[in-house]
C-alpha cells in the first residue's frame, strides 16, 4: 500500500489499538517524506508501539489507584506536614504552604510498568521526620491506606 493510500484508508473494522499503530507508522513515514534533510528512520517509532501501549495501560490503572490512595490520605485529616510519593512519580504534599498539592514527577517507567507500587510517606512533626517505605502488589492497594493510617496514628493517645 502506498503512503497516500495508507493515510487515507480509514478501515472502520480495525480496533482502536490497531488504528493507533497504523497512525504511528504513517506518521513515521510522513516524517521521512516531509523533511528530506532530516535523517529519520521511519521504523524507529513503530518499534516502541507495544511498549508504549503497555506503559499506557499500566499508567491508567495506577493513576486510578494513586487517586484513590490520595483521597483516602486526605480524608485522614493528618495535622502534620507530610509527603506521599508513589512509584517516584506521583506525589502529594501537605505543609504550611501546600495543602494536599499533587505534583507529577518525571515518570519512572520501570516502576509504572510493574505490578508493584512503591510507597514513600514522610511525616514531619515539629520535633522530627519519620519515614514509611514499603512495596505493595497493585491488588493490595487498600493495604497501603491501612498501613499509612496506622503509621500516622501510632503514638497518638
Amino acid at each position: 500500500m502506498s503512503f497516500l493510500e495508507e493515510i487515507c484508508n480509514d478501515d472502520p473494522k480495525i480496533s482502536a489499538k490497531e488504528k493507533f499503530k497504523k497512525q504511528i507508522i504513517s506518521y513515521s513515514r510522513y516524517l521521512s517524506f516531509a523533511d528530506v534533510d532530516y535523517k529519520y528512520n521511519s521504523t524507529f517509532l513503530s518499534e516502541y508501539l507495544d511498549d508504549y501501549l503497555d506503559f499506557k495501560r499500566y499508567a491508567k490503572l495506577k493513576m486510578k489507584i494513586y487517586i484513590k490512595i490520595k483521597d483516602n490520605i486526605i480524608n485522614m485529616n493528618i495535622p502534620d506536614s507530610y509527603t506521599l510519593t508513589l512509584d517516584n512519580t506521583y506525589q502529594v504534599v501537605q505543609d504550611k504552604v501546600k495543602k494536599n498539592e499533587v505534583i507529577f514527577l518525571n515518570p519512572e517507567f520501570k516502576k509504572i510498568k510493574s505490578d508493584k507500587i512503591h510507597v514513600y510517606f514522610i511525616k514531619n512533626t515539629s520535633s522530627n521526620e519519620e519515614l514509611f517505605y514499603k512495596e505493595y502488589r497493585i491488588k493490595e492497594y487498600k493495604s497501603i491506606i491501612k498501613d499509612i493510617n496506622r503509621f500516622v496514628r501510632r503514638g497518638e493517645h
